[in-house]
């Protein structure tokens, strides 16, 4: 297989980023050796304290996106990250007040429909609409290029962290256009994993996917959309489909296993 130089490195600058132990997965047309690993990696985390993560390890946008949020004082991606500088960024965040997730996820919505107001659109019939249509979602997308269908290089992090919604201090997502910023995430995944039991699993440059061991009961489902369309309006907004809306997320959120959210 032929390799990118320049790729390998930033693979093994990110790798060297996350300063713990990593593995690398190469492209492949089935994920299943790498959902077998990372599903392995999931109990032993839970046995010796750490959370596994699946992060797309050839991503100049995601690394830009790191540098930017811990090492901003670093003005070149291609540059070689500050090891004291991250360090310092990660303990900061994890010590910070962390504000609520559900008021901050409430607060969204506020505006999500404030917004629809202003395009002149009717909330109930354009955005919420029937509970119904949703597909059941067990995969992850996030890794998959739709073009070669293969998936692309996967790093599988074991992040040492305490708790599931701490890996947004050590992969700082988030912080452009509408994406929260990764102390909004934390405290939004940590609302999350203690009310659904879900978990941060995939994270690529623009796409973060949770996983959880069973579907939402259904008299939660409506409510948890909402709280999705809050956080990523761009999962209803820019839908491909023209019947996606409120509703029909959650429908499929009453019987998914994964959870997709993606930023334009």
């Amino acid at each position: 297989m032929n390799t990118n130089p320049k790729k390998d490195l930033l693979s093994t600058e990110m790798s060297d980023y996350f300063n713990c132990p990593c593995q690398l997965f190469q492209p492949m047309l089935d994920d299943d050796p790498l959902m077998e690993t990372f599903y392995k990696a999931s109990v032993e985390g839970k046995q010796q304290g750490f959370t596994p993560m699946l992060v797309t390890s050839e991503d100049d946008l995601l690394w830009e996106n790191l540098f930017m949020n811990s090492d901003p004082e670093n003005k070149r991606i291609s540059a070689r990250f500050h090891p004291g500088r991250v360090a310092a960024y990660r303990k900061r965040i994890l010590s910070s007040p962390l504000p609520d997730g559900k008021q901050l996820l409430d607060h969204l919505l506020k505006i999500r429909k404030e917004e629809t107001e202003q395009h002149g659109l009717d909330w109930d019939a354009k955005i919420k609409g029937p509970m119904i249509g949703g597909d059941a979602i067990s995969v992850f997308y996030g890794y998959w290029d739709f073009n070669t269908k293969m998936t692309v290089p996967v790093t599988l992090a074991k992040i040492p962290v305490k708790n599931p919604w701490e890996v947004f201090a050590w992969i700082p997502f988030g912080g452009w256009n509408d994406c929260p910023s990764p102390l909004k995430m934390i405290a939004i995944a940590k609302y999350w994993y203690h009310e659904y039991g879900a978990v941060p699993a995939v994270i690529t440059h623009d796409v973060l996917e949770f996983s959880l061991s069973t579907p939402v009961p259904r008299e939660k489902a409506l409510q948890l959309a909402l709280e999705q369309y809050a956080f990523c309006p761009d999962i209803i907004d820019q839908c491909p489909v023209e019947e996606g809306n409120i509703g029909s997320l959650a429908d499929s959120l009453s019987k998914s296993t994964t959870w997709y959210f993606w930023w334009n």
